[in-house]
């Protein structure tokens, strides 16, 4: 992606964004007064950087798409139908984002199937053997799972908070998402084994080639790996993909990708690093750093 030059910063709520002619990174300063008012932590404020920083018109190939949010907190939205009402009871309280996710999520019409269904259906079946669905109950809809080998219904509250989570996702996919949208996911890992991670990545890449755009923030170290390894496929011919239980919409060009690791450049202050990507895929040290800091503690502790 390409960044646009300017000598004037950017103001976005409590963020301004400053570019340099002569330098691809951008710098995020953060104003800690307003940030001290309205955080009660430093993982909330980043969270909400990261995503202030992708919701900007900074990227000019995302200006004219539609664009999806998913936030790390998701799983409430789905187990709990009273929670539009809590909240104009002024109950609880709900930033911009989750509150336009949550109306998104309860306005659905199961009835109407999106682009994305069949790939859905795919996804849930590898996932959990089962299938999401909708009903209608008065004004919004329950999310309920049909489990196919027992044939029957269950609330998401009896539910994996695994399946819990991913239930937004596979809502998304079937009803809502098209080609040339955006759809931007913060930790699509939450609470997943690292097998059905690396089935997400795989239909989230087949999503990709079918004509959705993706935004994901991870901390996951297996997510990264089998992005890699999609990337990678592009190196094989058709029968050592399939070998390798695969097929060619899983494949990811290494053209479409983008990989930024954010730094800390000083307290409220990140700067974003892009990473090289080649059809050998990319090189994320941050998480192998800790890998093999791991290793080498297990290895002094052995030989103690």
């Amino acid at each position: 992606m390409e960044v646009p030059s300017s000598e004037e910063p950017m103001i976005n709520d409590e963020i301004v964004l400053k570019f340099d002619k002569n330098d691809e990174n951008i710098l995020i300063n953060m104003n800690s007064f307003l940030i001290n008012k309205r955080f009660d932590d430093d993982d909330e404020m980043i969270h909400y950087m990261i995503y202030a920083l992708f919701g900007v018109s900074i990227f000019e190939d995302t200006l004219l798409k539609n664009s999806y949010y998913i936030p790390a907190e998701r799983s409430i939205f789905t187990k709990d139908k009273t929670i539009i009402s809590k909240r104009i009871q002024n109950k609880i309280a709900f930033s911009k984002n989750q509150e336009d996710f949550a109306l998104s999520l309860f306005n659905l019409k199961g009835d109407e199937k999106g682009q994305f269904y069949d790939l859905a259906c795919s996804f849930e079946k590898e996932l959990s053997g089962g299938h999401i669905v909708l009903e209608k109950d008065g004004l919004f809809n329950n999310v309920k799972y049909l489990d196919f080998n027992e044939n029957i219904k269950v609330s998401p509250k009896l539910l994996s908070t695994s399946l819990n989570e991913m239930a937004a996702i596979i809502l998304y996919l079937k009803y809502i998402l098209k080609e040339d949208d955006l759809l931007i996911i913060e930790e699509p890992e939450a609470h997943l084994h690292p097998k059905n991670q690396r089935i997400l990545v795989k239909y989230l890449a087949e999503a990709i080639n079918k004509g959705l755009n993706v935004l994901i923030t991870t901390h996951s170290d297996y997510v990264i790996h089998q992005f890699n390894n999609l990337i990678r496929l592009g190196n094989l011919t058709s029968d050592e993909i399939f070998k390798l239980n695969y097929d060619e919409n899983n494949v990811l060009n290494f053209k479409d990708v983008s990989i930024y690791h954010f730094k800390e450049q000083s307290k409220y202050s990140f700067v974003p690093e892009k990473i090289e990507v080649n059809n050998t895929g990319f090189t994320e040290d941050n998480f192998s750093k800790i890998t093999e800091e791991l290793y080498e503690e297990s290895i002094d502790i052995i030989n103690f």
